[in-house]
């Protein structure tokens, strides 16, 4: 009767210990299955902050290359415009040095003073390098002779107009030049944004592949 009675008892007990094993067992993988997804979640959102960022900053780097290209453009386009009227300015003053030379006897009385010349004229050295004759040689032929007077002041008339559109592209090409060199610093200080912001994308793309 006894040794009934303590098998029933034995399996009771042993079963009783299974069970609380198996209860220990399933808590502990139920922890560990909630660390995993806690752990999953905060990855999740650390990816989720990384791309917003890189996102956030490729659309700040697609503005800075739509800007920089814009300063680029500028820049040609200035670039254009300086050389255009660099060219237009030496070719005016060929062709005026070649009018000079072409009617030497009215630019030598010129030179002589004979015939005034304003200081500021753009071709008055070009003329005072021709040499000096006696004045008085000069004021006797453009009194005398009325050719020689008509070629005198037509040179003259000449000169003045020439000088008169050399100064307005001067100052044209001046504004042009000026106009390039701010574009060309926009330019370089945008190329340096652009330039950061990358390096900032390869760095946060780094960090998103860290993330595991």
């Amino acid at each position: 009767m006894r040794s009934r009675l303590v098998i029933p008892v034995l399996c009771i007990i042993a079963y009783g210990c299974i069970d609380r094993e198996a209860l220990e067992q399933q808590r502990q993988e139920r922890a560990a299955s909630h660390q995993r997804e806690l752990r999953e979640a905060q990855l999740n959102q650390q990816r989720q902050q990384i791309s917003s960022e890189i996102q956030r900053v490729q659309d700040t780097r697609s503005l800075v290359l739509q800007e920089l290209t814009n300063r680029q453009q500028m820049v040609s386009s200035f670039e254009t415009q300086a050389n255009d009227l660099d060219g237009q300015l030496s070719t005016l003053k060929s062709d005026a040095n070649a009018y000079i030379a072409d009617h030497k006897m009215a630019a030598l009385c010129m030179a002589s003073g004979g015939v005034a010349l304003s200081d500021d004229n753009e071709f008055s050295d070009d003329v005072k390098s021709l040499g000096t004759v006696a004045a008085f040689i000069c004021l006797a032929a453009f009194a005398s002779n009325s050719n020689f007077r008509s070629d005198v002041v037509n040179l003259g008339d000449y000169l003045v107009q020439a000088s008169t559109r050399a100064k307005g592209l001067e100052g044209r090409l001046q504004m042009a030049r000026s106009s390039l060199m701010t574009v060309q610093a926009e330019a370089a200080t945008q190329r340096a944004q652009f330039d950061s912001l990358d390096i900032t994308i390869q760095n946060l793309q780094l960090q998103l592949n860290a993330v595991r």
